[in-house]
């Protein structure tokens, strides 16, 4: 492979990083949506099988994710072998760096694979407690009732 194939396919990498945070937050989001609207009224049985169905996607997402790494992986260490016998472009040594470089002891590519991690197990902690354990309770119209701290006029 040439570096510009290489780093064609580093683009295309983070092209599909960018768009998988993309259906993360999505997924996310709609999960949130229906618990708050219609999910948080099933029984126990109903929630259940709307928590594994949700894990279930995040679970293909993950992989996706890991895959994806991988390939990057193999990306960089075919333009590190190729930088040994050819000198590489700026965009080249960038990717490199990237992939390299140490901040507090973390390459830029692991600081963003950490913070995916983090904002995944976050969000997946929250919405299992919220979806499993969480008591909800509504008004006489079926309106989940906020917590007595926020008002109406927050």
């Amino acid at each position: 492979m040439t570096e510009g194939e290489i780093l064609e396919r580093l683009v295309d990498f983070a092209d599909l990083t960018l768009n998988g945070i993309g259906v993360f937050f999505t997924v996310i989001s709609a999960y949130a949506a229906a618990l708050y609207y219609f999910v948080n009224r099933s029984a126990f049985l109903g929630r259940l099988v709307a928590f594994v169905f949700f894990s279930v996607t995040l679970g293909i997402l993950v992989l996706l994710f890991v895959g994806s790494a991988q390939l990057q992986g193999a990306l960089i260490v075919t333009l590190s072998d190729l930088s040994k016998t050819t000198p590489l472009t700026a965009a080249g040594a960038a990717a490199i760096a990237n992939a390299t470089a140490t901040f507090g002891g973390l390459s830029t590519d692991a600081w963003l694979r950490l913070a995916m991690l983090v904002g995944f197990g976050a969000a997946y902690i929250t919405l299992f407690y919220l979806t499993l354990f969480h008591n909800w309770r509504f008004d006489a119209e079926g309106r989940v009732i906020p917590p007595s701290e926020v008002t109406d006029d927050d």
